[in-house]
């Protein structure tokens, strides 16, 4: 499962037309929420995989099961 959180949900819609998954409005904050699953979260974290921070490289080796 890969999930972000912004203010704006414009870049979470967009994300969404790109890779699949939902937005939605996070309840009792003025937030929206993006989450995909499964293959298609795999995808998605290969594709920005090259554009992490080292940390957030050893997150995603793990959720795909590279770890």
């Amino acid at each position: 499962m890969v999930s972000m959180n912004q203010r704006d949900p414009w870049v979470l819609h967009r994300l969404r037309e790109l890779f699949g998954g939902s937005v939605s409005k996070v309840k009792g904050r003025n937030l929206y929420g993006w989450t995909i699953y499964g293959a298609l979260a795999d995808g998605f974290l290969m594709t920005i995989y090259s554009w992490l921070s080292p940390w957030r490289r050893r997150q995603a080796a793990h959720a795909l099961g590279r770890t």
